[in-house]
C-alpha cells in the first residue's frame, strides 16, 4: 500500500471476524428467548383459564344436582303434609255431616265430603309406588267413610256415629300411621341421596384437583426445564461475546500495530 492509505486486516482477521458473526447469527437463531417464555406464560394462562372454566361447569352441575334433589325432596313432604291437611278436613267434614239434620245441609256437606276425597286419593295416586300401602289404607278408609254415610241417608243417625266410632276411627288412625311412613321414607330417601351426592360431588372435585395438581406439576418440570435452557443459551450467549471482544480486541491490536509499522 501507498503512503497514507487505511492498513488492512491481516487474512487472518477476516476469518476470525466471519465466524464470529456466523457463530452469532446461528447462536441467535436457535436462542429464541422472547418465544420460549411467550410459549411458558401461553401455556400457564391456558392451563389457569381451563382450571377455571371446568370448576366452573363441575360447580354448576354440583349446584343444579342440588336443586333438583332440594326440590323433589321438597315436593315429596309438602304431598305428605297435604294428605295430613286433607285428611283432617276429611274427618272435620265427616263430624260436621253427623251433626247435620237438614236435608240441604247434609246435602252441601256431601258434595264437600266426596271433593275432598276425590284430591285426597289424587295425592295419594300421585306419590305412585312409593305409596301403595297410603292408597290400600284409604281405599279402606273410603269404604268405611261410605258405610256410614248410607247409615246418616237412611235415618239411622245413631248406628252412623257408631259406624264412625267403631270402624271408621281405626282405618282413619290406620291411614295416618302410613301417611307417617311414607314421610319418614321419604325423608331417609332425601338423606341418603344427599350423602350420596355429596359422595359425587368430592370424588368429582378431587379428581379434578387431582387433574390440577398433575398439570400444574408438569409445568413447574417444564418451567424448571425451560429455565435451564435459557440460562445455558444466554451463558453460551456471553462466552460468545466474550470470545468475539477478545476477537476484536485483538484484532483492533493488530491493526494498531500494523498502522505504527507502515508509518
Amino acid at each position: 500500500s501507498g503512503k497514507g492509505s487505511w492498513p488492512l486486516p491481516a487474512p487472518n482477521d477476516f476469518v476470525t471476524s466471519r465466524l464470529f458473526f456466523t457463530s452469532g447469527l446461528r447462536a441467535m437463531k436457535n436462542l429464541s428467548i422472547p418465544r420460549q417464555l411467550v410459549l411458558l406464560i401461553s401455556l400457564s394462562v391456558g392451563i389457569t383459564l381451563a382450571a377455571g372454566v371446568t370448576y366452573h361447569f363441575a360447580l354448576q352441575k354440583s349446584v343444579k344436582d342440588s336443586k333438583l334433589l332440594t326440590t323433589a325432596a321438597v315436593t315429596d313432604l309438602s304431598r305428605g303434609y297435604d294428605l295430613l291437611a286433607r285428611l283432617s278436613s276429611i274427618q272435620s267434614a265427616l263430624q260436621s255431616l253427623l251433626r247435620q239434620k237438614d236435608p240441604d245441609e247434609i246435602e252441601k256437606a256431601l258434595a264437600q265430603l266426596e271433593k275432598t276425597r276425590k284430591e285426597t286419593l289424587e295425592l295419594i295416586t300421585a306419590c305412585g309406588e312409593d305409596g301403595q300401602g297410603m292408597l290400600k289404607a284409604f281405599n279402606q278408609l273410603s269404604e268405611q267413610q261410605k258405610a256410614v254415610v248410607d247409615q246418616l241417608l237412611l235415618g239411622n243417625a245413631g248406628l252412623a256415629y257408631e259406624q264412625f266410632l267403631s270402624a271408621y276411627n281405626p282405618r282413619y288412625d290406620a291411614v295416618l300411621k302410613e301417611v307417617a311412613l311414607f314421610n319418614e321414607d321419604t325423608r331417609k330417601e332425601t338423606n341418603d341421596e344427599m350423602a350420596q351426592q355429596e359422595h359425587v360431588a368430592r370424588t368429582r372435585l378431587g379428581w379434578l384437583a387431582g387433574i390440577v395438581a398433575g398439570v400444574l406439576a408438569i409445568m413447574i418440570v417444564l418451567g424448571w426445564r425451560m429455565k435451564s435452557r435459557i440460562q445455558r443459551q444466554l451463558q453460551g450467549l456471553a462466552a460468545d461475546l466474550s470470545l468475539a471482544s477478545e476477537t476484536l480486541t485483538g484484532s483492533a491490536a493488530q491493526v494498531s500495530a500494523s498502522s505504527q509499522s507502515l508509518a
